[in-house]
């Protein structure tokens, strides 16, 4: 059964009369000390919260609200739109901690734990992939890094030019297949062989080349 914190307060009290007596300074400490143990007793668990930047939750309650804390105003902020009713918005990412005093009750903890929105970049991730199936796409709005491999020159520069229609700068680290060894070829002539007066002779030359990559 949950005891009222003002009804034992109210026990407890300096000024509270025994027998038309006031309680003892040392008394008082000992009660206080009581009901501190006694309301920390009673804390309700704290519930988390996860939301994603830019968006928010509106949090509901059978009484009306009567105070509201936010630990870091920066990463989200509370705000009571009903006598019952508080909304949550995400900020910028990080973890906070919200709690709500409703009227008759214990308040009630809040961990909140703010993510970025990452549903542009999976759909980015997804586009790519179908052109360039081992790249793959981290960062944000303001950079994208390309990572992985791709067949050719012609697949990295498609995976650069849609990953620059969503960024304003693109770091591309596609990995190239190394080039093929140009081939090579062994020609033969021979030169027949000519009679002369005063000697006769007999010439073979043997070619080595190697034609430039294409």
């Amino acid at each position: 059964m949950m005891v009222s914190p003002a009804l034992l307060y109210h026990k407890i009290s300096r000024r509270a009369l025994v027998g038309q007596a006031i309680l003892p300074a040392a008394a008082f400490q000992a009660a206080l000390l009581t009901l501190c143990v006694a309301l920390a007793a009673q804390t309700l668990p704290p519930k988390n919260l996860s939301l994603v930047v830019g968006k928010g939750q509106l949090l509901q309650f059978n009484n009306d609200v009567s105070r509201v804390v936010l630990a870091e105003p920066k990463i989200a902020d509370a705000v009571v739109v009903g006598p019952r009713e508080v909304m949550v918005n995400a900020k910028s990412t990080g973890k906070t901690t919200l709690v709500i005093w409703e009227a008759g009750s214990l308040p009630a903890t809040y961990d909140i734990s703010v993510t970025s929105d990452t549903s542009d970049l999976d759909a980015l991730r997804r586009l790519i992939q179908a052109s360039v199936p081992t790249a793959n796409v981290t960062g944000n709005a303001d950079t994208l890094v390309l990572t992985g491999t791709a067949l050719n020159a012609d697949d990295s520069k498609r995976a650069q030019a849609l990953a620059s229609t969503h960024a304003k700068t693109v770091v591309n680290l596609l990995q190239l297949p190394p080039a093929a060894e140009p081939r090579q070829i062994l020609l033969q002539v021979k030169f027949a062989s000519m009679a002369r007066p005063s000697a006769r002779c007999k010439a073979a030359i043997y070619c080595r080349f190697w034609p430039s990559p294409t």
